[in-house]
C-alpha cells in the first residue's frame, strides 16, 4: 500500500518497563538516581536575569587546552571576566564541539562544566551547554592534518576515530549516517555523522545528556540534528522506518544510478517528496524526544537554537528550526561570509527569525563573527536595525547603551505594510527552491532593504496579523495548502494586494499531488479558465491579485561573500533593476511610503519601530560604500572594514505615523549615538506624518532616533 497522506509526527514517547521508548530503544532516565548539585549562594550584588528580553548572551569556550591544563581557578576567572562585562547568559563552545570525537572525555568535560556552572551561578549567570549532537571528525585525518587544521587529537584518537570502534558494545559503524549513492558511511561537513533515528545512538546520547544535566546546567542546545546530503540517511534503520511509514522502498544502497534517478529534479514522484518530508519530520521528532527525556527527569531547561540560512538558500539537510518543539531564544547565525559585503543577505534572514520568534513571543538574536572592532560596530548596528540583539563578547559601552535605551530598543513592532510570504514546507519539499525559487524572494527583499521599504516575512500561522499589510508577495511557492490559499483569498477580499508568480500552488503539501489550474483559480475566487500569465490582474472583493513574472522579482542581488566562490558585485545595470522593483513595490502600495529619506546617500538604511503606547524609534545604519570592493582588483577579504564615511549633508526624513498613533502629536526628536552627547531637534507634525532634519555630520555609523 503506497503512501497517500501527509507524514505525521510520532506521538510523544510513552512509558515502558524501565524507561522511555525512543525509536525502538529503551533508555532509562533513572529518575531515582538522577541528582542535581546543590544550589550555590549568590555573591553580594549578584542576581539572576529572568527577563528573556534583557538577557545578554556570550559564548565561553571550553577547549582542549582547558580540558588538559585548566588551572584550579579556571572557572572562577572565566565567570568573573564575563560577569564584569554584563553578561547574564553563557553558552559553551570550543574546539571540542564535535563531541563524539572525544567521547572518552565526556566525564572530564562535564567535570569542567560543573565547575563553570557553579562559578556562574554564584554570579547570577545562567549556563547553556552547546555541542554538536551527532558530528565526529574525519576518521582518516592524520596527526599532521589535525595540527594544520587546529583539530585536537587527544589521547585515544587512534582507537576512537575508527569505524571499528564500539560504544556500549555496539559498533560505531552501526550508528552513523549512510549515503544511498555509495552505500558507505557519509563523510560530509568535516567528518562522519550519527543518525538521529538510530536507537543505539539515541540510547548513548541520552545517557550523555543525563550526565550533562547533572552538572546543573540551565539549558541545552543540541546542535546539528540533521541529514547532511540529499541521499541520507540510507542506513538500515531509516530504510525500515521509511518503508513502514510510507509504504515506499528506497533505491538499493550503492546503486548511484538509481539514486540519481530518484533524486533528479524532473523525477518528482510522491516517493521523492515523501522522502524529503520523512527526513524533516524525523528530525522534529528527535528534538521532541530530547524535550520528553528531560521532562521525565523533572527538568525544564532553557532551549536556545539557531539556523544559519533559511530563505536565501535552502538547507538541504532537514534542519528544523521553524518547527522546534521547544525554543526560548532564536538566533540567526551570520556565518561564512565577509561581513562588509554579505550584510544584505543576513538582514533578509533576520526577518525570518523575527517571524518565528514573534510567533512564540520570544527574543530574536543575531550571532555575527566580526573580525575587528570596526566590524563589531557594524554587527551591533545591524542587529538593532533588525530589532534584535547581537550575541557576542562586545565592549561594555554597547551593553550600557542598550540598558540606557532599553525602552526604545526592545518590545516594539516593526512598522511595515509589505510582507513576503514564506512556507517552510515549500522550502523543504520544492526541488527547485535552492536553485530557482528562492531568488524570487531574495530580489524583492534586498530591493526593499536598499531602498528603505520596511517589510516583514510572514506565513499562514500569522494570517490573523496580516490586516495592516497592504502588499503581500508570494514568490514562486510551488507547495501551497488549501489553508494557505484560503488565507490569501481572505486577505484580498479584505482589500489587500497579492503579488504572485505563475508557478504558485502547483502542488498540495498534504499528499504531494498536483493541483489543477482551475482548482487553484477557484480557491482564489478567480473565474474558471481565466488567463493566468504575467500582467494578469484579478479584482477580488476590495483587493486584487497581480500575476508577476519570475523575472520581475528575481532581480540581481548580493549573496554571501565566500572566498573562492566567485562573488560578484551588483553592476550599475543590476542596481537599476533593483531600484525599478523597489519603485514598483512602492507604487503598488497606493499609500505614502512609511519612510522618505532626502539627502541620504546609497545604503544609509533605516528601520522604523513603534508601539501603541506612543514609542517610536528609528534606526539608521551607515552602510554607504560598503558594497564596493575594498581592493582595487575587485577581490575581498574577510577582514575588510566597513567605510563608515561621515554623512556630511543634512538628511530630511518624512515618517508616516503608525495607525495607532495617528492622533498623537510629536514635537521633538532625540538623536543618540554611541559616543556623542544626545541631540534634540524640532519635529514638524503633519497630522498623518512627521518631518524632521538630521543635521549634517551627525551620522557616522549608527544613529537612534526617538520621537517625543
Amino acid at each position: 500500500m503506497k503512501f497517500t497522506g501527509k507524514l505525521k509526527l510520532m506521538a510523544a514517547p510513552f512509558a515502558c518497563a524501565g524507561g522511555v521508548l525512543l525509536g525502538g530503544c529503551c533508555t532509562d532516565p533513572s529518575t531515582e538516581a538522577f541528582k542535581l548539585p546543590p544550589q550555590v549562594e549568590l555573591l553580594p550584588g549578584a542576581k539572576f536575569e529572568n527577563d528573556p528580553m534583557r538577557a545578554q548572551w556570550a559564548f565561553l569556550p571550553i577547549d582542549d587546552k582547558t580540558l588538559r591544563n585548566a588551572p584550579e581557578d579556571w572557572a572562577e576567572q572565566e565567570a568573573q571576566k564575563f560577569y564584569e562585562r554584563g553578561i547574564t547568559h553563557i553558552m559553551t563552545f570550543g574546539n571540542l564541539h564535535f563531541r563524539w570525537s572525544y567521547r572518552r572525555y565526556f566525564k572530564e568535560y562535564n567535570a569542567l562544566l560543573a565547575q563553570l556552572v557553579t562559578a556562574c551561578h554564584k554570579r547570577g549567570m545562567r549556563v547553556v551547554e552547546h555541542h554538536s549532537s551527532n558530528i565526529m571528525y574525519d576518521f582518516d585525518l592524520t596527526p599532521e592534518e589535525c595540527v594544520a587544521s587546529k583539530i585536537p587529537r587527544l589521547d585515544g584518537a587512534d582507537e576512537d576515530w575508527s569505524m571499528e570502534s564500539e560504544i556500549d558494545g555496539v559498533p560505531l559503524k552501526n550508528m552513523i549516517q549512510y549515503s544511498g549513492r555509495t552505500g558507505k558511511p557519509l563523510n560530509e561537513y568535516g567528518g562522519y555523522i550519527m543518525c538521529p533515528n538510530n536507537p543505539h545512538y539515541q540510547k548513548v546520547y541520552f545517557s550523555y545528556l543525563e550526565d550533562t544535566y547533572a552538572t546543573g546546567v540551565d539549558g541545552i542546545m543540541t546542535d546539528d540534528v540533521e541529514f547532511f546530503a540529499d541521499d541520507t540517511c540510507a542506513c538500515d534503520v531509516c530504510r525500515e522506518m521509511f518503508r513502514e511509514r510510507t509504504g515506499y522502498d528506497l533505491p538499493p544502497s550503492g546503486d548511484s544510478e538509481a539514486w540519481d534517478h530518484f533524486l533528479k529534479e524532473e523525477n518528482t514522484t510522491a516517493r521523492y517528496y515523501a522522502w524529503k518530508a520523512f527526513r524533516y519530520d524525523t528530525c522534529v521528532e528527535f528534538h521532541q524526544k530530547v524535550v520528553d527525556h528531560y521532562h521525565a527527569l523533572g527538568l525544564e531547561l532553557l532551549r536556545p537554537n539557531y539556523i544559519a540560512t533559511a530563505l536565501s538558500w535552502a538547507n538541504p539537510w532537514a534542519y528544523v528550526f521553524d518547527d522546534l518543539p521547544k525554543l526560548d531564544w532564536g538566533f540567526q547565525e551570520a556565518y561564512g561570509g565577509a561581513l562588509r559585503y554579505s550584510w544584505p543577505e543576513y538582514l533578509f534572514e533576520t526577518r525570518h527569525r523575527n517571524m518565528i520568534c514573534d510567533r512564540r513571543g520570544i527574543p530574536a538574536l543575531t550571532l555575527y563573527y566580526p573580525a575587528n572592532d570596526n566590524q563589531i560596530r557594524f554587527s551591533w548596528a545591524l542587529a538593532l536595525w533588525a530589532g534584535q540583539r547581537a550575541i557576542g563578547y562586545w565592549d561594555v559601552a554597547y551593553r550600557n547603551f542598550e540598558k540606557e535605551h532599553f525602552d526604545s530598543l526592545r518590545g516594539l513592532t516593526l512598522q511595515s505594510d509589505v510582507a513576503i510570504f514564506d512556507s517552510t514546507r515549500n522550502r523543504e519539499l520544492s526541488e527547485k527552491y535552492n536553485s530557482y525559487g528562492c531568488k524570487a524572494a531574495i530580489g524583492p527583499a534586498q530591493a526593499m532593504i536598499h531602498h528603505n521599504i520596511p517589510f516583514r516575512v510572514v506565513s499562514t500561522p500569522d494570517a490573523p496579523y496580516w490586516e495592516k499589510t497592504r502588499l503581500l508577495i508570494v514568490p514562486e511557492t510551488a507547495f501551497l495548502s488549501d489553508a494557505d490559499l484560503a488565507a490569501f483569498k481572505e486577505f484580498v477580499h479584505d482589500g489587500g494586494i497579492l503579488w504572485i508568480t505563475p508557478g504558485i500552488g502547483e502542488r498540495i503539501p498534504e499528499d504531494f499531488s498536483l493541483r489543477s489550474r482551475n482548482e487553484l483559480l477557484a480557491a482564489l475566487d478567480i473565474p474558471e479558465n481565466s488567463v493566468w500569465e504575467p500582467g494578469s490582474v484579478f479584482r477580488i472583493g476590495r483587493g486584487k491579485i497581480v500575476v508577476k513574472s519570475y523575472k520581475d522579482l528575481a532581480v540581481p542581488y548580493t549573496g554571501r561573500a565566500m572566498a573562492g566562490e566567485g562573488f560578484t558585485f551588483v553592476s550599475d545595470e543590476g542596481k537599476k533593476q533593483i531600484a525599478e522593483l523597489a519603485a514598483d513595490i512602492s507604487a503598488a502600495i497606493t499609500a505614502p511610503p512609511i519612510l522618505t529619506l532626502t539627502g541620504a546617500p546609497e545604503d544609509v538604511i533605516a528601520a522604523p519601530y513603534f508601539d501603541s503606547d506612543g514609542r517610536m524609534s528609528l534606526h539608521l545604519v551607515n552602510a554607504h560604500d560598503s558594497m564596493k570592493a575594498a581592493q582595487e582588483n575587485g577581490q575581498f577579504d574577510y577582514n575588510d572594514e566597513i567605510p563608515f564615511p561621515m554623512i556630511e549633508d543634512p538628511i530630511t526624513i518624512v515618517w508616516q505615523k503608525p495607525f495607532v498613533l495617528e492622533d498623537r502629536v510629536f514635537s521633538t526628536a532625540k538623536l543618540f549615538t554611541l559616543e556623542s552627547e544626545p541631540k534634540e531637534i524640532a519635529v514638524e507634525d503633519l497630522n498623518s506624518s512627521v518631518r524632521f532634519t538630521i543635521p549634517g555630520k551627525t551620522l557616522k555609523d549608527y544613529l537612534l532616533i526617538t520621537l517625543q
